[in-house]
């Protein structure tokens, strides 16, 4: 069974991420969770599997 985004992180937190990378001008976010997939999330947030590290 794929697991998703919905399944791993919340609105809310995905949102302070996004407003984190841009106001210290980063080029990208990071979350690891168990996801089955390394994916962009959204334009500058990257989602990759914990078994992937």
């Amino acid at each position: 069974m794929k697991r998703n985004l919905a399944q791993k992180i919340s609105e809310l937190l995905m949102r302070s991420l996004e407003k984190y990378v841009e106001e210290h001008q980063l080029p990208f976010g990071l979350v690891v969770n168990q996801a089955d997939d390394i994916t962009w999330i959204t334009r500058n947030i990257l989602q990759v599997p914990m078994q992937w590290l």
